[in-house]
């Protein structure tokens, strides 16, 4: 998954079914090519600031209800998503403190 600068593509609805369903069939690795901003980082690490599902935004209400419904079906459910992109976000900036708490799935995930 190639990142943005502010983190912004991971709160599409349509990136997040992408992901939801490349992780059932392979790993998954995020790139930021480009950078992360700096205020964005820095944010992520001092405050802990997670990127959550359930706050995608989409075009198509029916879209955003029937790809999160899609996700909570998956071994762990919205949680366990939420885990694993934190953690990946989080290994893009060489930090690692979420290996240590990623549940059953979001683990198999990574």
């Amino acid at each position: 998954v190639s990142l943005d600068h502010d983190l912004s593509a991971l709160q599409r609805i349509w990136v997040v079914s992408e992901i939801g369903t490349a992780i059932t069939f392979a790993p998954v690795q995020f790139r930021a090519c480009f950078g992360i901003a700096a205020h964005v980082a820095n944010k992520f690490r001092s405050t802990g600031e997670t990127v959550s599902v359930r706050g995608s935004e989409a075009s198509s209400p029916e879209d955003k209800e029937r790809i999160l419904w899609q996700i909570s079906t998956m071994d762990g459910g919205l949680d366990a998503y939420d885990q694993f992109v934190n953690c990946m976000i989080e290994l893009s900036f060489g930090v690692g403190k979420r290996l240590l708490c990623l549940e059953r799935a979001a683990a198999a995930a990574v």
